[in-house]
């Protein structure tokens, strides 16, 4: 059984940027966005972050941050 999410546009920039890069990345309408899209998509973006150029600009975005580690 596979269930849409939901997902609408909020006014927020910042939840909005979010859900047009879900969007983008799956390839489907915002209704269409399900579940198991997400957590398909969380396996490949959590592949970027340790990597050193993103890792660096998490830095400019949020400066308070402790370093960023991924256990594996």
């Amino acid at each position: 059984m596979v269930d849409s999410l939901g997902l609408r546009i909020t006014g927020n920039a910042f939840v909005d940027s979010g859900i047009y890069a879900l969007k983008t990345f799956c390839e489907k309408d915002l209704n269409d966005i399900t579940k198991d899209d997400l957590i398909d998509l969380s396996e490949n973006i959590s592949n970027l972050y340790p990597k050193g150029k993103w890792n660096k600009n998490m830095y400019s975005i949020f400066p308070n941050l402790k370093p960023l580690t991924y256990p594996r």
